[in-house]
């Protein structure tokens, strides 16, 4: 299953990837498409059946994260991003 910890990780190296300033617009775009990704995952695990459930669940889980760190609002910000993955308060 796909963690928290492990999206926040992925968006970093998108962010590296693409630029060297935090963009939270372009991590929310990456966000939606993974959303949307992770749901159509979904469907073509379930399509596929009982073979294909550990396929559904980690999809259902990404998708779950990702609607997660979209919502909480802390996309701006690299420590935003870490600290809703790691479900703590933002310092200072």
């Amino acid at each position: 299953m796909i963690s928290a910890r492990q999206v926040a990780v992925r968006i970093e190296s998108v962010m590296s990837e693409t630029s060297k300033a935090w963009d939270g617009e372009l991590v929310r775009k990456w966000l939606q498409s993974r959303f949307e990704a992770a749901r159509l995952e979904q469907a073509a695990a379930d399509k596929r059946g009982y073979e294909a459930q550990d396929d559904y669940d980690k999809a259902a889980a990404e998708e779950w994260v990702c609607q997660s760190l979209k919502t909480a609002g802390r996309t701006d910000d690299q420590a935003g991003v870490r600290c809703a993955a790691q479900g703590t308060a933002r310092p200072g």
